[in-house]
């Protein structure tokens, strides 16, 4: 994914914000020797692998022309000026509609996706996307370009979405 605006879209979190993040997880959830359910997203573009409750820290990797373009960064999407909802009849598919500019991205729902679970054991699942309610922590830098799309250097994790 990569995020694009400019310069002066660059902000430092004053208080904690509050934004969605679309991840993958298993349709079908795997148990540790515990009993509890493994609590492993996956980010739908790198494969980066999150748990909820955790925060993570990334450094941006930029290049700079005409407009600013970050490939890496924690991305994710303004919860104050964007939504997410499903919009297909199967109700395969979650659409980000920012407030003034309508659709601004789309992901599949259900895919098969080929995985290694915690104990390296390759398997094949079906994973599902999921909406995570997160923060961007006091301190965080951030920045958010016209259509709420953000990409930050620091997030927290909170709790999977009910849309």
């Amino acid at each position: 994914m990569c995020w694009t605006g400019n310069v002066y879209d660059r902000h430092i979190a004053k208080s904690p914000k509050k934004v969605f993040k679309i991840l993958e997880r298993p349709k079908k959830r795997f148990k540790a020797s515990d009993g509890n359910f493994i609590p492993e997203y996956i980010s739908p573009f790198y494969g980066f692998r999150y748990v909820l409750g955790n925060e993570y820290a990334q450094n941006f990797g930029m290049v700079h022309s005409d407009k600013l373009y970050i490939m890496r960064g924690l991305h994710s999407y303004s919860a104050k000026t964007c939504r997410i909802v499903h919009s297909s009849i199967r109700n395969n598919i979650l659409s980000v509609i920012h407030k003034s500019r309508g659709v601004i991205s789309n992901y599949e729902w259900v895919r098969d996706r080929s995985f290694v679970s915690l104990s390296n054991r390759p398997e094949l699942a079906l994973w599902e996307s999921v909406v995570i309610e997160c923060t961007i922590p006091v301190g965080a830098e951030y920045y958010e370009n016209e259509r709420g799309k953000i990409v930050s250097n620091r997030l927290i994790l909170n709790r999977e979405v009910e849309i």
